[in-house]
């Protein structure tokens, strides 16, 4: 191993405790140092392996057109922004100032369920309890999201349409984006049902209610 190959190493591993004291989520930094532990392998395979500090257009010429060259587009994109982040804690800025510009291949449309599957996704979430059937019915016959469904309120459930409000990172809840959903035959016809067993929950519990329409007893309290 040479010196600019091991000052390769070293670094990442400073990189990746910088990476932990700036909270970025495990996912993403797992990420991150795994694109720079390959670039540097794929560098020192070709002789080209250097620190961080000297990375220049030759290198990335060579990610591009050859390691790299089969990638789709989302992938070259992908991995040349992780090398970036990387490259910047040692003031290179090589991969920024190459300005790269990829074709995104468009994102493949997710497939929705047929008029079987969903019947069939209904019947079993009702064999499971009324709460399972509720919160599916709100997610496949009105787009909910998993988290708004288990903080769905009373309040908002009763309201037509549902509204739900957003929250942004430092901002209080009320400025972010409002989704104002109406509510399906289906859901309506459940209501009713759903209510009732909420409050024999509430009744059994003798603890404070939450006001949340799917509650249950979580540590001592109701949650949602």
């Amino acid at each position: 191993m040479t010196e600019r190959s091991r000052r390769w190493r070293e670094s990442i591993e400073a990189y990746e405790s910088e990476l932990e004291r700036d909270r970025i989520t495990v996912r993403h930094r797992r990420e991150c140092v795994r694109v720079a532990r390959n670039v540097g392998d794929l560098l020192e395979r070709a002789g080209l392996a250097c620190d961080p500090r000297f990375f220049g257009d030759a290198h990335l010429t060579h990610l591009l057109n050859g390691p790299w060259r089969g990638l789709k587009p989302n992938g070259k994109a992908y991995n040349v922004c992780l090398l970036g982040r990387y490259l910047k804690r040692s003031d290179n800025l090589t991969v920024e100032r190459a300005r790269l510009r990829f074709d995104r291949t468009p994102q493949r449309p997710k497939l929705a369920l047929s008029l079987p599957e969903r019947v069939r996704l209904l019947d079993t979430a009702r064999r499971f309890g009324i709460v399972h059937y509720g919160m599916v019915v709100l997610m496949l016959t009105m787009g909910l999201r998993p988290s708004e469904v288990r903080r769905i309120t009373v309040e908002q459930a009763t309201s037509d349409p549902l509204v739900f409000i957003g929250k942004r990172k430092g901002i209080e809840q009320g400025f972010g984006k409002v989704r104002r959903v109406p509510p399906h035959p289906l859901f309506r016809e459940l209501f009713p049902e759903l209510l009732a067993h909420r409050q024999q929950v509430v009744a059994e519990s003798h603890l404070e209610d939450p006001g949340f329409l799917f509650c249950h007893v979580w540590k001592g309290k109701l949650s949602g």
